[in-house]
């Protein structure tokens, strides 16, 4: 790659917000997340929202941003959609500009992901619109999580909004499979010293419950992103029907595979 072209757009005034809740009942953290995917999952939400949820050892938060002032968030009414629960400590947004929030999220990923390293299992799943969780399924999910041995109290499962601008661009346009998918989920388990196989089957558990609960014959794929060696068929998990294309491309500029790894597109066979 040698060159790009960019068309830039003018700054736009943004709102972070956070909503932490501490882990109540099993039923209690059920509705929460059933409030929070009936936002995400809204075919009509405002395409200027970007958060996720996501769950840890002492409860849940709601995060994210929205590009554009703090009365146009209120007006698209999602603060209003926000999960509630008992234990809802406090909804917090704040006013900002868009250089501000990138920095503040920067600030996130460096406290989240730090610089020590340690060994992880990380597993993900792409959702279309009619991949979304019944309430049944939902509360199968936090039943495993809670009653399982999860090795480590240094766990995550991370539910994030997908969509908006990037459903504009047909599916084969580019290497992107995603773009009918409106979330995906990550569930991660850190090993503190070292990563136990039960934390690989708590990890495991999780993508296991959310695809069983799904209609016969459905299969979540996922984004290349997240790197998951354990997949038996990650390339057509990664890029789906986009992949014979991928690999006539492949075998054009890179026929002997020198840009290789155990997961990347192998050249077509002739």
């Amino acid at each position: 790659m040698t060159k790009f072209v960019l068309e830039t757009h003018p700054e736009p005034e943004a709102v972070q917000y956070i909503s932490s809740y501490g882990f109540g009942d099993i039923k209690e953290m059920t509705l929460l997340y059933q409030q929070w995917q009936a936002l995400a999952s809204d075919p009509d939400l405002d395409r200027r929202f970007g958060g996720q949820f996501t769950l840890h050892e002492l409860g849940a938060a709601v995060t994210g941003s929205f590009y554009g002032t703090k009365a146009e968030f209120d007006a698209t009414g999602i603060p209003a959609r926000f999960p509630v629960s008992k234990s809802n400590a406090s909804i917090n947004y704040q006013a900002t500009d868009w250089l501000a929030d990138v920095e503040h999220q920067a600030e996130d990923a460096a406290l989240f992901l730090s610089d020590t390293p340690a060994a992880f299992v990380a597993k993900s799943l792409a959702f279309r619109q009619e991949d979304m969780l019944s309430n049944d399924s939902i509360a199968s999910l936090f039943a495993h999580i809670q009653s399982a041995d999860r090795g480590t109290p240094l766990w995550f499962l991370i539910v994030d909004v997908a969509g908006g601008a990037t459903r504009d661009i047909p599916i084969n346009a580019t290497s992107y499979l995603h773009r009918d998918k409106i979330m995906f989920a990550q569930a991660y388990g850190i090993g503190l010293p070292v990563l136990t196989q039960a934390t690989r089957d708590f990890v495991a558990g999780i993508m296991s419950t959310i695809r069983s609960s799904l209609a016969t014959g459905t299969e979540l794929t996922t984004y290349a992103g997240y790197v998951d060696p354990d997949l038996a068929n990650a390339q057509e998990q990664y890029w789906g029907s986009n992949l014979p294309r991928l690999m006539d491309i492949k075998v054009k500029w890179d026929p002997r595979d020198v840009f290789h790894n155990p997961q990347s597109v192998r050249p077509a066979k002739k």
